[in-house]
C-alpha cells in the first residue's frame, strides 16, 4: 500500500499522483467516485465495465507471446524429466 501526502489547492482540488493513476487506470477522462467511510475519504474508480477492466489489465501487462519459445521450453522441460527419469 502507497501512503502519499498530498496538499488541497485553493479552490479545494487534489493531484492523485501518476504512479497511482497508473496503477489504477485513471486517466483525464475516468471518472471517481469519493465515498465518506468515517474516518476518511475513499477515492475509487466506479465498478463497471468489464470489458475495459481487462482492456487496462492487459495494457499493463502487456507482453509479446512467442509460442516457439514456449514450444522450446515445453520440449526441453519433457527431455529433461525423461532423462531424470532414466528414459
Amino acid at each position: 500500500m502507497v501512503t502519499i501526502k498530498m496538499k488541497v489547492s485553493q479552490k479545494g482540488q487534489i493531484v492523485i499522483p501518476k504512479v497511482l493513476r497508473d496503477e489504477y487506470g485513471i486517466n483525464t477522462e475516468s471518472e471517481v467516485i469519493m465515498k465518506d467511510i468515517g474516518e476518511g475519504i475513499l477515492i475509487q474508480k466506479p465498478i463497471g465495465d468489464i470489458a475495459q477492466g481487462f482492456r487496462s489489465l492487459a495494457q499493463k501487462y502487456k507482453r509479446k507471446i512467442n509460442m516457439q519459445q514456449i514450444k522450446r521450453t515445453i520440449d526441453e522441460q519433457y527431455v529433461e524429466r525423461l532423462r531424470s527419469a532414466g528414459l
